[in-house]
């Protein structure tokens, strides 16, 4: 039997209530703040209430070719762009996908310079999962991602300036229409058990898999297979052709190797390495195809092999007409198509991220455009662990993935009696990891998903209970991999209280074990001064107003997370918090801008100069 790996778990996206900590975002006083243009004028309204509070903020179009020397901060609006006229009955794909390109541009013209905060609309564009991945590139950055719920022109001004002077650090801020704020985050939840009794999928039905003749994603074909025995059409770019009879006893990946190099040598040629490798992924690739289709039909389920491009529309038409002249119409859909380019966000070129986006992105919007008239009871993409947590050097794959989730999380709501999955995957024991990135993974005790349980798995998720979710408290999801399950129930939605946060029952990541990393540093700025703090009058030492040591405490504990209610308010079972070892090195006059940081336990506070004037362990 095969090695069933680490236990799985399961977290889906949520909103909590979360106060703003009052501290404002680090860089907003320091420099010139740049705020990049929205089209609807709330740039200038932004950089006007900026002005009344002290800061210096520009409104400039040469971001990208010529940034000022002195930036402490990028805000980047264009997530605010007013939408095409023409798209009430879709999504809004092309004009998504220009706003994530043009704030990657941005974020490739400023990387590192100062802080990095991208505002757009809610459920929209890959700009969350771009800043997360920002933020993982840039440690000593602040980067936060705020989303709007049905911004408005005239108000969205001062919720952005609002949460700029108030919410630190933190990332992932969604502003409601009546005030409220949220963090998104996600929550532990259970893994859902398979149930015939829910499975959108049978022996008639008519399965199309992108990416599935390799890697993780014929693991998941497989188990379609042996689950239902359904007719499953694979589309994949490997062309089939037929392997050279001198290679067939060669099996091993060393003895294929060996074997090209053998024949180059008996036909009088100097064997190029490089030749030789491309010779050899390609020939590993069409066995691996091969032995794909094998399996699937020794499991009882029909299957075809098609090659088409799944970025090309009318190569996808083609192949899915060829489907259907054989089969019938499309019942199901799995995109698990995906290609990597991996570079840090100041090397990426255009090319490399637009080739990234057309694979996932825009190939899971041309099916799901081919396949509306056919009405499947089943559509699955296939999402990544780096969508919700950012990865270095895949800021363009995080952002594809974040895009096709909100492609799936559209198409539910238009289509309520289909099941939709988007399901952010860990990484697996097999797929795009290589022998280097699994190393990479065990330095980091990032435990991988084992090949038959994460196939078992998305049987168990497309088939499970449809409807709301409720998560449950306990420890959230750590940079980027859930927290040990404690057991939620997926429930319908008319069971879930009123006052729990629900979850959209499309989305959800699945990894491998837990995550020990400890969680992502917050910061946040003080102006201090006798203007904005007049209590400072009062608490002087000869000429100087200095801040009290109480203070200075109080501005340490807002960078902790303690558990609030519907409301935002503290809870009454909310533990008392407790600050020990104080290590107070310099006091702290007025006028100054201070910095207020956390790293897991330890807080600091220094000045804008970088002077530290307390720690606390």
């Amino acid at each position: 039997a095969p090695d069933p790996g680490p236990a799985l778990t399961r977290a889906v996206p949520t909103f909590i209530p979360k106060p703003a900590s009052g501290l404002a975002l680090p860089g907003l006083f320091r420099a010139t703040v740049v705020v990049t243009d929205d089209g609807q004028g709330i740039a200038d309204d932004v950089i006007a209430l900026l002005h009344q509070v002290g800061a210096t903020a520009v409104h400039t179009d040469e971001i990208l070719t010529a940034p000022p020397a002195d930036v402490s901060a990028t805000i980047f609006l264009g997530g605010l762009r007013p939408d095409p006229a023409a798209h009430a009955d879709s999504y809004p794909f092309a004009a998504d996908v220009a706003i994530t390109r043009e704030a990657f541009h941005v974020a490739r013209s400023v990387a590192g310079t100062g802080a990095f905060v991208t505002v757009g609309r809610l459920g929209r564009t890959g700009l969350g999962a771009l800043t997360r991945t920002c933020a993982r590139e840039w440690p000593d950055v602040a980067v936060k991602s705020i989303e709007l719920d049905q911004p408005d022109a005239a108000s969205a001004a001062v919720a952005i300036v609002t949460e700029l002077l108030t919410g630190d650090s933190e990332p992932d801020i969604v502003l409601g229409p009546d005030g409220s704020r949220s963090a998104w985050t996600m929550q532990p939840a259970s893994l859902p058990a398979a149930s015939e009794a829910t499975a959108p999928l049978s022996a008639e039905s008519v399965v199309i898999i992108t990416g599935g003749a390799r890697g993780v994603t014929a693991a998941c074909a497989r188990a379609l297979a042996h689950a239902f025995r359904c007719r499953i059409a694979l589309v994949g770019r490997t062309p089939l052709t037929d392997e050279p009879p001198d290679l067939g006893d060669a099996q091993s990946e060393v003895d294929l190797r060996a074997a090209l190099v053998g024949r180059a040598v008996r036909a009088g040629e100097r064997p190029r390495p490089a030749a030789i490798e491309s010779e050899l992924r390609r020939v590993l690739a069409v066995r691996e195809v091969r032995s794909t289709l094998a399996d699937i039909e020794a499991a009882g389920s029909a299957v075809r092999y098609l090659r088409a491009d799944v970025g090309d529309i009318e190569s996808l038409s083609g192949a899915l007409d060829e489907v259907r002249a054989e089969w019938g119409a499309v019942t199901g859909v799995v995109h698990g198509a995906g290609v990597l380019a991996d570079r840090l966000v100041v090397d990426k070129t255009d090319e490399q991220f637009d080739r990234v986006l057309r694979v996932k992105a825009e190939g899971f919007r041309n099916l799901l455009e081919l396949v509306g008239a056919d009405e499947p009871a089943l559509v699955a993409v296939f999402s990544s662990v780096a969508a919700s947590a950012g990865n270095s050097g895949q800021c363009d794959y995080a952002a594809a993935n974040e895009i096709a989730e909100r492609l799936a999380v559209d198409w539910r709501a238009r289509h309520p009696a289909c099941v939709v999955k988007a399901i952010a995957w860990g990484p697996w024991s097999g797929g795009m990891v290589g022998a280097d990135l699994a190393a990479m993974f065990a330095e980091r005790d990032v435990a991988l998903i084992a090949l038959a349980a994460g196939a078992e798995a998305f049987v168990a998720e497309i088939t499970g209970p449809i409807g709301a979710e409720r998560t449950h408290d306990g420890p959230q999801v750590g940079d980027g991999m859930p927290a040990d399950d404690v057991g939620a129930d997926d429930v319908g939605a008319d069971d879930v209280p009123a006052d729990e946060v629900r979850a959209d029952g499309v989305r959800c990541l699945i990894a491998a074990g837990t995550s020990g990393a400890p969680s992502a540093p917050r910061e946040g700025d003080l102006a201090v001064s006798e203007v904005a703090q007049v209590w400072l009058g009062s608490h002087r030492i000869g000429d100087r107003a200095v801040v009290p040591l109480a203070v200075v405490c109080d501005w340490m504990l807002r960078l902790i997370d303690v558990d609030v209610d519907g409301a935002g308010s503290v809870t009454a079972s909310a533990p008392a918090l407790v600050l020990r070892d104080i290590d107070v090195v310099r006091g702290i006059v007025a006028p100054s801008v201070v910095t207020v940081r956390r790293v897991g336990a330890e807080f600091t506070v220094v000045t804008a100069a970088g002077v530290r004037c307390y720690r606390c362990l």
